[in-house]
């Protein structure tokens, strides 16, 4: 019977199959006309210098936050430096310049995890790393205790912790959380039900007198029915819950805590050779020329790769000599 239970809840914890994070962004829409003087800038670029792609990407960016030229720039930055043998400095910070523009989390931490994989200098000290787990003083633990006491029906103890301006901060920076693992109105929905309680009929004794107040006789409450607290469905408890478990452990790297943060979804390895694609970006067109991207200084189409397998030749027959 507890093997099934487990089972039913393990079923019930992992989400709807979700796409992988890994196929490439949806293209931005397109640039306004480039002005003559940033063109003239373009044309010059010289694919030896990715420096100079990154820098012109940055001041780019500096004008427009989402800018597709600039996603252009820091890609081509990144896979030219790339190519050179002493690169890696430029491509890192031309992913971190990237993971600046995103707008979802997976993708800034892809990038950051592959900054890091160039760089091991972009990789924190260890003594700035978050402790693996919450204090009870920590706002991870208090969050948690103040959804607990929402769902008991303790109203008056949960809106002292959320009373806090720090502690009702930290939980509404996770409302985009909350709203995406299921919780019903996320962190707002949360300080709304602990507005509500206790019950306002019984002021959670679970019951009222019948006639007068010394009876002994009792029924239950009829606004709360003997239950203090909101009116959960199974579904709804359950992303209460798993939000609780990312949030108090959320750096285990256990098949459950996975589950319980991201819905199981599938980790990106931070492989260099998947950025440009991811940005439906094609490195071999870095030159300029007339208001497009080009393969070759003349502005026509790049040229094979060098390594580009050719098709196999059949091997001709050997004859073999008979006069034996």
């Amino acid at each position: 019977m507890i093997a099934r239970t487990l089972l039913h809840l393990a079923l019930a914890l992992q989400p709807a199959a979700q796409p992988a994070d890994s196929r490439p962004a949806d293209p931005p829409a397109a640039d306004a006309a480039v002005p003559a003087s940033l063109e003239a800038r373009l044309e010059a670029l010289d694919p030896s210098s990715p420096e100079r792609y990154f820098l012109l990407a940055e001041e780019v960016a500096d004008a427009d936050p989402t800018p597709r030229l600039a996603i252009e720039l820091f890609v081509l930055a990144f896979d030219l430096d790339l190519a050179r043998p002493d690169g890696g400095r430029v491509a890192s910070a031309s992913a971190l310049a990237l993971a600046s523009i995103e707008s979802t989390n997976e993708r800034r931490a892809w990038l950051v995890a592959l900054a890091r994989t160039l760089d091991p200098r972009r990789v924190p000290p260890p003594w700035l790393a978050r402790p693996g787990t919450p204090s009870a003083d920590s706002s991870a633990y208090q969050i948690a205790t103040a959804m607990g006491l929402v769902r008991s029906g303790d109203g008056v103890r949960a809106r002292q912790l959320l009373n806090s301006p720090h502690l009702r901060a930290a939980l509404e920076r996770h409302d985009r959380t909350l709203i995406r693992v299921g919780v019903p109105g996320g962190a707002f929905g949360i300080i709304r039900e602990a507005d509500l309680w206790p019950c306002p009929s019984c002021a959670n004794a679970r019951f009222l007198r019948k006639g007068r107040p010394d009876s002994t006789e009792a029924r239950d409450c009829p606004h709360c029915l003997g239950d203090p607290g909101p009116r959960l469905s199974f579904d709804h408890m359950v992303a209460q819950l798993r939000f609780e478990s990312w949030l108090l452990a959320g750096l285990q790297r256990s098949w459950a805590a996975q589950v319980g943060g991201d819905g199981g979804a599938p980790l990106r390895d931070p492989e260099p050779a998947s950025l440009a694609r991811s940005y439906l970006v094609d490195p071999r067109l870095c030159y300029r020329r007339r208001g497009t991207w080009t393969g070759t200084p003349s502005g026509g189409p790049p040229p094979p790769p060098q390594d580009a397998p050719t098709p196999e030749q059949p091997a001709a027959p050997t004859s073999t000599s008979s006069g034996q």
